[in-house]
């Protein structure tokens, strides 16, 4: 059924390569896997292999620009990308499809000639640092660095593979080397073809993607086998870290379990793949699961388990991990007992060919009927499986995706493997009561201790274990047994490009569009169940998000045979109502959604459950608050784009006020009045759309939602001016803020503008990242966006960065960006601006690969109320037709502040900063209001003096006054310091760095004068606006700030729902 060609093919230096020949491919791909990572790390220069795959990608002799490589692929319209694992760096593009061989050019030379140059080399590593900075409050990434940094110090797997500043250039620094030479050296040492995988994927013939590889990758130098060897160490979990206990504190409220095992090198059997036999089993979710019998002691919400990687020589580790309540934390070692239980119970009962030949079953139709993968996705996925040096060619393209061989005696193997005296237990949690974490990790700052095993627990694992609860999952009721295509009702063309409406009353909206080019039986249905109790309020938004997680849980366990069968289903609130996904195989959607629907209406709560699930979800709401500054800043440009919408401090003290009771009665009256919109795309026939509504309103047993019960969130309309709404970051442990800088522009269904501002947005990101990350150096998160806020809203230009610079100054800087980019868009070069047309309409030209994806298509229409379904033809008319004057146009219209006619812009600031800094230093007792008004007063005191100079001398001032308010804090009790703590506190306040960088502290410090000496320099504004009325005040350039976020949205107008661009007539 895959129309696709291949062909492996060696070239003459040993690099293995797969051609793909697409032939209805837009798109080209290509991936380069190297089998040298993170592993290969000198001891000196951690995170060395990361900093190399960042620096590939900044020009070659051949190609010396430094962004000709990523300007080439953006402007023909696609993205790229790489990654570093601890044995495998991987690096991959996609494109169009006429552009391949010049992007495969461009690629190529990242392994023949790279420059390294020195500017390159001085920024880069600062973008490394910027990365690794922005996980030091992510607790997956402090959990998994606990892992790393507490296992056998002898292997490499313990090192810290990241990078940062100090492990790279404060290294060279202290070693008196060059970084430079440093890289080079390991680059000349370890890139060799002769370990290198690359997949190419075009719609060119077999014949030409071969000439095109072999001409441009055959220049890569052969220096034999150069990738990293373990055979001579011991694992990664040797004896002495086998039989012990770690915990560590985490960032956010979480209670985490995990129980690794060490396991040898995998590879070699992938033919019956023993480790996804028993995965299935362990992190199953169905009845006699582990995750069952937890679930009914009220002891956790999640088990799976991974894999520590798919490809690596000499060992791996496999981690079972659950997601404990605070009630079953205290239970971790009956957690552990329960889990060795089910390894006993596999153990007792042998490996079951039934169940095997069920997984091999699901796997076989799942592959043979698989949705084609996109060009990029399918060169990624098979460039990393060919680093399996076990991997037979033949089974190259199906690599891990089929069970090939069932092996009573390899299953049972590998069972023996999890056994109590080949494991130790990870536990994460903030607080771990009267027991101390006297051990600090060194890059992460992570707290944690190490303990044997209590012999108790050893002794009962070593015992029979057991819980009734557990059994073998039931025979897979979803296994779809009916594959027949229905195929096309008449042979068209052309596909059709849009659903018909079949149905449309009070009660139900049918959308429905026969799959007439995949010719997959497969399916997919989208439902919106329409009631605004949903959302109404923040007590019953709680409500229904708590609803909604409870019933998950429920669901989970009557459907998870369908999640083996690859199957889909999504159940969550929306704005104003119920969504429900379900997608896979057409034969037993209906029954997927039924079950479903029926679990929804006849919800019953349960005390234990109901406890669990609510504790859980005021944790979460809590845990907000260690979210990425970038996200809160988002997040709060959503919040103050629509209403209603409400915080997740609302709904966390709304949760308060829930009972059982309140929970129960919200259920059984939530589907008694509702308005039901749904779209079935795929292997189905007119009647099966029709008999699935019909089926919904009989499960849901619902009457129409009344006319004027139906609302829905809108959209404000932001009135001219600037607005800037400042946010104190909750976590004062993240070091870096965030600014989200939105400028608003014309009205959604203004479709010409829409183009417009889409075509800008995507031109301006690339210059966007290439200024802010690359030559400022002002943050690794860094985007410039198109999009709307709220259904029916305005167009909107998005700008968003997170940093360890003021948001003051980033504002600044993004307003430089903005003034020196009409420049470049009025500068555009004829060719230039073709280049830029041609890309965005190759992107409207992109046609859905997948039923699933066409579906999502339809629904994106259908849902925002406009069912346009025609726009990517609407838009590439539109894109034929415009001018380079028409961006200017537009520019001035609604981007130019000097010019706008209606200026408008949000900006969202998530302030950590110098207060971040101070605080990460231990000068805790400075307050945020401390801070500004110290600022403010060096910013009049030093008027006149250069900025770095004042930043360096106010350094000592700063000392100072930390140093009386400190003693003040000590004195009268609300500090426990110690005045030796105070003093060293002091001098890392204003210590030299160990780098050439300057100090963070000063940086900072910098910044926040350079930021407050904006407001001082500019002329007054005019007169004040009634904005003062409401608490609002007024910056010296005129910006008004938000205090009250809610108020300020009453004062802004509400912008209409959207009307659809065409006369809904149904069919029947």
């Amino acid at each position: 059924m895959d129309k696709r060609q291949f062909r492996l093919i060696r070239l003459p230096n040993n690099l293995i390569a797969v051609c793909v020949h697409d032939p209805g491919a837009k798109k080209a791909a290509a991936a380069l896997s190297v089998n040298v990572g993170s592993s290969a790390d000198p001891e000196e220069f951690l995170g060395l292999a990361h900093f190399c795959e960042h620096l590939l990608f900044m020009g070659s002799k051949k190609y010396p620009k430094e962004d000709e490589y990523q300007s080439y692929i953006a402007n023909n319209g696609g993205s790229t990308n790489a990654s570093t694992s601890f044995q495998t760096t991987s690096y991959h593009f996609h494109v169009a499809g006429d552009s391949l061989e010049g992007a495969l050019d461009r690629f190529a030379q990242f392994f023949v000639s790279p420059l390294f140059s020195a500017d390159c080399v001085g920024r880069e590593v600062r973008a490394v640092d910027s990365e690794f900075k922005s996980h030091l409050q992510d607790d997956k990434w402090r959990g998994s660095r606990i892992k790393n940094s507490t296992s056998n110090p002898s292997h490499p797997y313990s090192r810290f593979h990241t990078g940062s500043i100090d492990t790279l250039e404060g290294a060279a620094e202290r070693l008196g080397v060059d970084l430079r030479d440093e890289l080079v050296r390991f680059y000349e040492r370890h890139y060799s073809a002769d370990i290198m995988k690359l997949v190419v994927v075009g719609h060119d013939s077999l014949d030409q993607l071969t000439e095109w590889a072999v001409a441009k990758f055959s220049e890569v130098l052969s220096k034999g086998t150069t990738k990293s060897i373990f055979g001579g160490l011991e694992h990664p979990l040797s004896e002495n870290e086998l039989g012990t206990v770690v915990r560590y504190k985490t960032i956010s409220e979480r209670y985490t379990i995990k129980l690794c095992f060490a396991l040898p090198d995998m590879q070699a059997a992938y033919l019956v793949d023993p480790v996804e036999y028993v995965s299935s089993l362990i992190s199953h979710r169905g009845h006699g699961s582990i995750l069952s019998c937890l679930k009914r002691r009220g002891w956790a919400t999640k088990v799976t388990d991974t894999i520590a990687f798919s490809v690596c020589d000499g060992f791996n580790i496999l981690t079972i991990e659950v997601a404990a309540t605070p009630e079953g934390f205290k239970h971790y070692d009956d957690i552990t007992r329960a889990v060795f239980a089910y390894i006993q119970l596999l153990e007792s009962r042998g490996p079951q060919e039934w169940y095997y030949k069920e997984l091999q079953r699901a796997c076989s139709v799942n592959f043979k009927f698989s949705e084609p993968s996109r060009a990029q996705d399918l060169a990624v996925n098979m460039v990393k499986e060919m680093q399996n040096r076990f991997l037979l060619p033949s089974h190259i393209i199906t690599a891990f995706k089929l069970y090939r061989r069932y092996d009573v005696s390899m299953i049972s193997s590998f069972v023996g493997l999890l056994n109590p005296d080949n494991f130790r237990i990870y536990l994460g949690a903030r607080d771990f009561g009267s027991i101390e974490c006297t051990e600090k990790e060194e890059f992460y700052g992570v707290d944690y201790r190490i303990d044997r095993l209590p012999q108790s627990l050893v002794r009962d694992l070593h015992g029979e274990l057991r819980f009734d609860e557990l059994h073998f999952p039931d025979h897979n009721q979803f296994l779809p047994e009916i594959l027949d295509v229905q195929g096309p009702a008449l042979p068209p063309c052309m596909p059709a490009t849009e659903p018909t409406l079949l149905k449309l009353t009070d009660a139900v909206e049918v959308w429905f569009k026969r799959d007439d080019q995949f010719l997959l039986p497969r399916g997919s249905i989208h439902l919106y169940i329409e009631n605004p109790v949903v959302y109404e309020s923040p007590l019953t938004r709680a409500i229904s998000g708590l609803y909604t997680f409870i019933l998950n849980s429920i669901i989970q366990e009557e459907v998870y045979g369908a999640i083996r069968v690859g199957m889909r289903y999504e159940f969550r609130s929306a704005d104003c109502g119920i969504q429900v996904v379900v997608r896979g195989f057409s034969d037993k959607l209906p029954l997927l959604l039924e079950t479903i629907l029926r679990a929804a209406r006849t919800f019953q709560a349960d005390k234990k459950q109901f406890e669990m699930y609510l504790n859980q979800k005021q944790v979460m709401y809590s845990n907000m608050r260690y979210i990425i500054p970038r996200d809160i800043a988002n997040w709060n440009s959503f919040y103050l784009g629509s209403s209603p919408h409400w915080t997740f401090d609302e709904m966390r003290l709304e949760l308060e006020n829930v009972t059982i009771e309140r929970l129960q009665s919200f259920a059984d009256c939530l589907f008694d009045s509702t308005r039901v919109k749904m779209c079935m795309v795929g292997n189905f026939v007119e009647e099966d759309a029709l008999a699935a509504a019909s089926r919904i309103l009989e499960t849901l047993g619902t009457t129409p939602l009344p006319a004027y019960m139906r609302t829905s969130a809108c959209a404000h309309d932001i009135q001219p001016g600037t607005y800037i709404h400042q946010i104190s970051a909750p976590d004062k442990d993240n070091i870096n803020s965030a600014v989200s800088y939105v400028i608003y522009a014309g009205l959604a269904d203004n479709w010409r503008e829409r183009t417009i501002i889409s075509l800008l947005a995507g031109a301006a990101n690339k210059q966007f990242f290439a200024q802010i990350r690359g030559k400022e150096q002002l943050g690794y998160m860094v985007s410039c966006l198109h999009l709307l806020l709220g259904r029916g809203g305005r167009h909107c230009l998005r700008l968003l960065v997170q940093s360890e610079c003021s948001p003051v100054y980033l504002v600044l800087r993004i307003d430089n960006f903005l003034r020196l980019y009409r420049e470049q868009i009025a500068n555009m070069t004829d060719e230039e601006f073709e280049i830029l047309i041609s890309s965005r309409i190759q992107i409207n030209q992109r046609k859905p690969k997948g039923i699933n994806e066409e579906a999502c298509r339809f629904w994106s229409h259908i849902d925002s109320g406009f069912y346009e379904f025609d726009r990517p033809e609407a838009e590439i008319e539109e894109l034929r037709s415009l001018t380079k004057g028409d961006l200017l146009e537009f520019w001035d219209k609604y981007i130019n502040a000097a010019t706008a006619p209606r200026f408008a812009r949000v900006i969202s600031q998530v302030c950590i900063a110098l207060f971040g800094c101070l605080h990460r230093e231990g000068a805790t007792e400075f307050t945020l209001e401390e801070v500004d008004a110290l600022v403010n007063r060096m910013s009049l005191d030093g008027a006149s003096k250069n900025l770095d100079k004042l930043a360096a001398s106010s350094l000592e001032t700063l000392r100072q006054q930390y140093a009386e308010i400190a003693r003040k804090a000590v004195d009268s009790g609300h500090s426990t310091k110690s005045h030796d703590e105070i003093a060293n506190v002091c001098q890392r306040l204003t210590a030299k760095p160990l780098t050439s960088s300057p100090s963070h502290i000063k940086t900072a410090l910098a910044m926040a004068i350079s930021a407050a000496r904006v407001g001082y320099n500019r002329k007054t504004a005019g007169d004040i606006s009634h904005y003062a009325n409401i608490g609002m005040t007024r910056t010296r350039n005129g910006s008004w700030v938000i205090k009250d976020c809610l108020v300020f949205k009453r004062t802004q107008p509400l912008l209409g729902l959207p009307i659809p661009t065409r006369k809904l007539v149904p069919k029947y």
